[in-house]
């Protein structure tokens, strides 16, 4: 596990540093270039490089998690780009880019984010809040197919209101409630305490489906002779009751394996 930061002081060492959570030492250090560094951000947009990207406000361009420049991030609206929110909005493991009541998704291929490749446009008089931030009421896996929901206030004749947006894109990964991971439901609170930030998952999705994959990979290859179903947890163990609520593999009598979410 690594924390990604930014600082605002300037007698900080680094503008935005990458810190390995267990020893506090700098993987990757921006030099401080001498004031609020005021925004940053991590999130894997990119397949093309292992683990997270990252972002900050003095710096013009988008990093990898060792600290290379992939391209200029130019996120949010053209002519007044920040650094925002970081979203689960379509159908695939990767996170989009969330700024201004609109969902940008990154191009790996053309290296670039911008309202070119905005997947959604939030309607019906959405307003953000916290002035300059652009943030919304509140980002968070409300409904439960592990996607996210925004809430934005808005007003019609003299009413206020809450508007929640959901997207309709499908996909063919299935992940548990985000809200189940403790990382990602201490996230929805901090929120609301002080400047609202983006909620973050206590895992990769990305390396959650590879372990997933290898795990049944390996279990194929060992009982490809079974005459009877039989069930496994998520680290290859046998179950005695596969009428469990959760997450299992179901390796079948012709030597095939299934995820099963129940």
């Amino acid at each position: 596990m690594e924390v990604f930061i930014i600082t605002e002081e300037t007698e900080a060492q680094y503008d935005a540093a990458l810190i390995d959570a267990k020893t506090g030492n700098i993987l990757v250090g921006k030099p401080q270039t001498g004031g609020d560094t005021a925004r940053g951000l991590a999130l894997d947009c990119d397949s093309k490089y292992d683990g997270a990207e990252f972002m900050e406000m003095s710096d013009a361009n988008l990093m990898t998690s060792k600290g290379e420049v992939i391209a200029p991030w130019k996120a949010g609206s053209v002519g007044s780009s920040s650094i925002n929110y970081a979203i689960y909005w379509d159908g695939d493991l990767l996170r989009e880019y969330h700024d201004r009541s609109h969902v940008d998704k990154w191009n790996a291929t053309s290296k670039a984010w911008d309202r070119t490749c905005t997947l959604y446009q939030f309607g019906y008089g959405a307003n953000s809040v916290n002035g300059t931030k652009n943030n919304p009421n509140l980002q968070c896996d409300l409904y439960g197919d592990w996607r996210e929901e925004v809430v934005y206030w808005a007003q019609n004749n003299g009413n206020y209101y809450l508007t929640i947006f959901t997207t309709t894109t499908e996909s063919q990964y299935k992940l548990p409630w985000l809200r189940d991971d403790h990382t990602y439901d201490m996230a929805i609170v901090w929120q609301n305490c002080g400047y609202n930030q983006p909620p973050h998952l206590g895992y990769s999705p990305v390396t959650y489906y590879k372990q997933l994959k290898e795990q049944a990979t390996a279990i194929r290859q060992v009982n490809n002779t079974v005459s009877a179903p039989r069930y496994y947890d998520l680290t290859g163990r046998p179950l005695a009751n596969p009428n469990h609520s959760g997450i299992f593999i179901e390796q079948l009598s012709d030597g095939t394996s299934r995820i099963i979410h129940r």
